[in-house]
């Protein structure tokens, strides 16, 4: 059996990682279909996505501006129950929970949102570990999670595992968690008390992974990183900017060009060397640069800085299509990466945008995955185990809720707004399709109710406002009654 799996594990061994500047050929070499990368290259391929999110300021942008796009400060719980009553009373209770939720108290619910969407970009997968807790002597239930990276979801006593325990249908029941420190050989024995010193089997219901399921790789393999497939590209991109860089330094000045009337020999404080046959076979007098050096002209003599004409015209259009490159794997058209619509009109400036917007909605569905799991598991444990929480007795759902994602904004306010006026006017769109098109959580039903309760409200507190064009009456102000001409 241990011949079996040392040979099943060479198969998956990297042979393709050098030390040398030369194109690497791949970070996995051929093998089963089905099979994912082993232990050993799964480390050293996160090592090099880690390394690259920090060293590398294109890698770290590309992050930075998905994170921003995609969880911004954090994704707002929006209930939606029959009972409004209901709806503010959880809403309210959870801006107060979810910033306790993090086990070592460091983090607000944003921040842990935004944590585990970077870690599952740059390593490919995380998870959240439910820790409940018990009531304590005021009342207040302690309900914490912890986040597990990717490299300690594993099971080292057997190389081609992927820490995962599934049954039969695909769903995981069991997850190997090591303790924070701690490592294990590879192929040791999964029999030995070691590993349950150094590390944890996890109940899969109190365990969420959040991952890229289906897209990157079989449902029960783990793949590396979102980065991976543009570790090479970033690497080129950075080493073209940074030759040119080194390239433009040296050759911004490249001396002086004289233009003498007398020919004499000691304008510097120094001799002129002897004569030196430049490239185009012609031979002139080299004098040696030193600092401080200054120039004696006599009248009508000359001397003007001789500049490199690098970088060339072609060097920025070259750049910018390099950072399309770049982001092309992550859906961030150049304009978004840079936050730079200089060179674009409207029209095409609002088609990028869209283009991200896609890619954006995609993610953000993914992420409120997790955020459900671990806000209907908190309410869960609230109301069973406290008073706090008390759902109406004719709810059937309590915990129906919706998440509040950001959105973006538009590059021209009003031609949005009045193109789709104009789309209904001539009945092709509909508000609901408008709504869903702005990642509006709910439909125009809810809309509606919304705006009713906002005016009820303003009309109680006796607030007016106007909305709309300026001239037009305030949308929550009572209609006057008219007196008939008598």
């Amino acid at each position: 059996m241990k011949n079996k799996l040392r040979n099943l594990f060479k198969l998956h061994r990297n042979e393709n990682i050098r030390s040398t500047r030369k194109r690497q050929r791949g970070w996995t070499t051929p093998g089963k279909a089905l099979r994912d990368m082993s232990h050993a290259d799964r480390a050293t391929a996160m090592a090099k996505a880690r390394q690259k999110a920090e060293e590398s300021p294109v890698a770290a942008g590309i992050i930075q501006t998905m994170t921003d796009n995609i969880v911004g400060r954090g994704y707002a719980l929006s209930m939606q129950t029959k009972d409004p009553g209901w709806n503010r009373e959880v809403e309210k209770w959870w801006m107060w929970r979810r910033d306790r939720l993090d086990v070592r108290g460091l983090r607000t619910w944003g921040q842990l949102q935004r944590m585990w969407f970077k870690r599952k970009f740059i390593d490919g997968d995380v998870g959240i570990w439910l820790v409940g807790g018990v009531v304590q002597e005021d009342g207040i239930l302690s309900t914490r999670v912890q986040t597990i990276e990717a490299d300690r979801i594993g099971n080292p006593g057997e190389p081609q595992s992927s820490g995962i325990t599934y049954d039969r249908w695909g769903k995981p029941i069991k997850f190997r968690v090591i303790r924070r420190g701690e490592s294990l050989p590879e192929g040791q024995d999964t029999n030995d008390p070691n590993i349950s010193s150094k590390s944890t089997s996890v109940d899969g219901r109190d365990f969420v992974y959040y991952a890229h399921w289906g897209e990157d790789r079989a449902e029960q393999e783990r793949g590396v990183s979102q980065m991976l497939q543009s570790l090479n590209v970033l690497q080129d991109l950075e080493r073209t900017i940074e030759n040119m860089g080194i390239k433009v330094k040296n050759e911004a000045m490249m001396g002086i060009k004289f233009t003498l009337e007398n020919g004499g020999n000691d304008y510097f404080g120094t001799e002129i060397t002897e004569d030196k046959k430049a490239e185009d076979g012609k031979t002139r007098k080299q004098v040696k640069m030193v600092d401080g050096m200054n120039l004696n002209l006599l009248p009508g003599e000359d001397a003007s800085p001789f500049e490199s004409k690098h970088p060339g015209p072609d060097w920025v259009p070259f750049v910018r299509f390099s950072f399309r490159y770049a982001g092309l794997p992550f859906g961030l058209p150049l304009e978004i990466l840079m936050l730079d619509l200089s060179d674009t009109n409207f029209s095409g400036g609002r088609a990028v945008l869209e283009l991200a917007k896609r890619r954006f909605r995609i993610e953000q569905q993914d992420l409120k995955q997790p955020s459900s799991r671990i806000f209907n598991w908190a309410l869960a444990r609230e109301m069973k185990n406290t008073d706090i929480l008390k759902p109406p007795a004719e709810l059937d759902m309590p915990w129906a809720h919706l998440w509040r994602a950001p959105q973006w904004p538009y590059l021209d306010p009003q031609k949005e707004v009045q193109a789709r006026g104009l789309e209904l006017s001539f009945g092709l769109n509909t508000r609901g399709r408008i709504l869903a098109e702005d990642g509006f959580e709910g439909d125009f039903e809810d809309l509606v109710d919304e705006i009713a309760r906002e005016n009820a409200m303003a009309a109680e507190k006796g607030v007016s406002f106007t909305s709309g064009m300026p001239g037009l009456e305030s949308n929550n102000s009572e209609p006057q009654e008219t007196v008939p001409d008598e």
